[in-house]
């Protein structure tokens, strides 16, 4: 069967994931060269990586507790820092 015809493809165990514990963010099976940017509320950048391996860790520490935007790749995240 040829999937690809489809349009379908098989990622298998790879799904790219994002996972938070406590001030950090954590990137799991992310292709090489996947951007990730933190945004304020209010629009501001204040974090950003470009991940050259597949797992990567992103620092808050620092930021003040509120509401943020991750960017990762085509995905949005509304997170929440306590």
């Amino acid at each position: 069967r040829d999937d690809y015809a489809l349009g379908i493809r098989e990622i298998g165990n790879r799904t790219p994931g994002v996972a938070f514990h406590g001030d950090d963010i954590t990137f799991s099976n992310q292709p090489a060269g996947t951007r990730a940017e933190v945004y304020t509320a209010g629009g501001v950048m204040v974090r950003q990586l470009t991940m050259s391996s597949a797992e990567a860790r992103l620092s808050l520490g620092g930021l003040a507790s509120g509401i943020y935007i991750l960017k990762v790749g085509d995905q949005t995240y509304k997170i929440q820092k306590p």
